[in-house]
């Protein structure tokens, strides 16, 4: 057996080997650690090789791949799912990868970096039509947030009938093809570079102090279709960033498939419902999905858009799937969409994305928890559209700093097994930035020490001018776990499960600088170097002793 799997199978094939400087080990074989995902891409049904590719006859394919969580070995998925002939790889490679200074892919790897992939002991595989290969495990120290190289070698071509497996939002011009087998050579010389990865669609690592996988599933916005090209800086990359910052083990496959819908699709673009099994209920150590922005695509065009009813029955339907496997299943708004064309956007449409948005914020849909990436993106003073600094300018997707923006309203407590989000005290006086948090018995000074905030053990949230009480948040009735400054720019209070109880209401206002002026206000500003932009305040200027409810 050479680990082939049939993505039909909701049990993945394991591999049966480890190999390390060419030779078998057991490094992994024998001990309990599961495999997670640090990168992964949707596959898709891809045009006939034959205009092309040349039918990759003896040719070498690399692709390069940005990771997300860190591993001490790695292990290779190929995938012929939509193929309908069987296809031969060889001698195939992975390396840490050669970027430009701006973070732009080049097609060189970095010497000494370099192994060799087996499967099952050999260094050629068969992957019959309709399948998956699951290479052994290599040896391999891979960090986090890092650039990686797989090269893979077709000793036989393909059919020019072949239809190939490839994903087609690469986002970068990091996949290349050269004359023989030139795999495991530091530099080569492509003749062609494309932005689509073809057959490579997983790269999986052992941590041992892995979480799990969070797979983000989605459409365009997911794929990053409109963030800067070739420098990864899609909404799932910053995730991962955010969560490798928080030292949360937790592995990122972003599932994001363009013009992809909820109901209806293709080989070419399967739908969110059948593919759901293959794209995330299969994913080695899955522990959450975030379900993100096919239901866009859905209610897009001029026609009649499905009903309510429909899209919140299929969504039901996935959830109940991911419940089934012990997934918690992450509901996310969807993002606005005024300023589109009539012709792709029309008031229908809206009105239904209103109600499914309003459906996810109700605690009572069966969601394991929200990403609010409407109030994330979404111009305070128009909200149909996208504030202009978030809008690409297509009015449907973001552009770096919107896609940064979603990112921040993960709550990072929904990895966490209390549900609390990772915090760290205030490293000054008077100032508490995203991230931060105040703890009961750990006030926060304002810098002349005459004002402080105090959580106290009740849940109370106090500001205090020397003993004399100035404010407080009267939310007392709770025990707190850490008042905290979220990344979306809502100050919260947060209970022992990580439930807010209290907040100023200002996610998706970009505050993010909390301070205790010497002046007696709390006021949360939106830049920390040049604070002169409040989004929210206690109104508690010493000079008015107002007491402020």
């Amino acid at each position: 057996m050479r680990a082939i799997k049939n993505p039909s199978l909701s049990l993945r094939v394991a591999a049966a080997a480890v190999a390390f400087g060419g030779m078998l080990a057991s490094l992994h074989a024998q001990t309990p650690i599961p495999w997670t995902v640090t990168w992964s891409v949707p596959p898709q049904q891809a045009p006939l090789l034959s205009s092309g590719f040349n039918n990759l006859s003896q040719q070498t394919l690399r692709q390069i791949l940005h990771t997300s969580i860190s591993g001490s070995s790695v292990r290779v998925e190929i995938s012929n799912v939509f193929g309908n002939t069987p296809i031969v790889v060889s001698d195939v490679h992975v390396a840490n990868a050669v970027v430009n200074s701006d973070g732009s892919p080049t097609s060189s790897t970095i010497a000494g970096t370099d192994h060799a992939v087996t499967f099952s002991g050999s260094s050629t595989v068969t992957i019959p039509a309709g399948q998956i290969a699951e290479s052994d495990g290599v040896g391999f120290t891979l960090p986090a947030d890092a650039d990686v190289m797989v090269s893979m070698y077709f000793p036989n071509g393909v059919p020019e009938s072949s239809i190939p497996t490839f994903a087609q939002d690469g986002g970068q011009n990091g996949m290349f093809l050269a004359n023989g087998d030139v795999s495991a050579a530091t530099s080569i010389s492509p003749y062609s570079t494309f932005s689509s990865y073809y057959y490579l669609t997983g790269l999986q690592v052992q941590n041992p102090n892995s979480l799990g996988t969070v797979v983000a599933l989605g459409a365009s916005i997911t794929a990053g279709d409109k963030s800067n090209f070739n420098v990864n800086h899609r909404w799932v990359n910053d995730l991962a960033q955010r969560l490798n910052t928080a030292g949360l083990q937790v592995g990122v496959a972003n599932k994001g498939i363009s013009g992809n819908g909820l109901l209806s699709g293709s080989n070419a673009n399967p739908d969110a419902i059948s593919r759901f099994t293959r794209d995330v209920l299969q994913q080695p150590n899955v522990r959450w999905v975030i379900f993100s922005d096919v239901i866009i695509n859905t209610l897009s065009g001029a026609g009649t858009p499905p009903t309510f009813a429909s899209i919140t029955s299929a969504v039901k339907q996935l959830m109940q799937q991911a419940h089934a496997q012990g997934i918690k299943f992450y509901c996310s708004t969807l993002t606005p969409n005024g300023g589109r064309p009539a012709d792709q956007w029309t008031p229908a449409a809206e009105a239904i994305r209103e109600q499914v948005d309003a459906f996810f914020l109700n605690p009572a849909n069966g969601c394991d928890g929200i990403v609010d990436q409407d109030t994330a993106t979404h111009d305070p003073a128009n909200p149909l559209q996208y504030r202009p600094a978030f809008n690409a300018g297509d009015f449907l997707h973001p552009n770096d700093a919107g896609h940064q923006a979603i990112a921040n309203a993960v709550n990072l407590g929904l990895f966490t097994a209390n549900g609390v989000p990772p915090f760290t005290a205030s490293t000054g006086c008077g100032t508490l930035l995203a991230g931060q948090g105040i703890t009961p018995g750990h006030p926060l000074p304002s810098c002349n020490g005459r004002f402080q905030i105090s959580l106290q053990g009740d849940g109370n949230l106090i500001l205090y001018d020397g003993n004399t009480m100035v404010w407080s948040t009267q939310s007392s009735g709770h025990t707190p776990s850490v008042a905290t400054l979220l990344a979306d720019g809502n100050f919260v209070i947060l209970d022992q499960a990580g439930k807010i109880f209290w907040s100023t209401a200002t996610a998706g206002l970009l505050g993010d600088t909390l301070i205790m002026q010497n002046d007696g206000n709390l006021v949360l500003y939106t830049a920390p170097t040049a604070p002169n932009s409040p989004v929210w305040d206690s109104n508690t200027v010493a000079a008015s002793k107002l007491l402020m409810y």
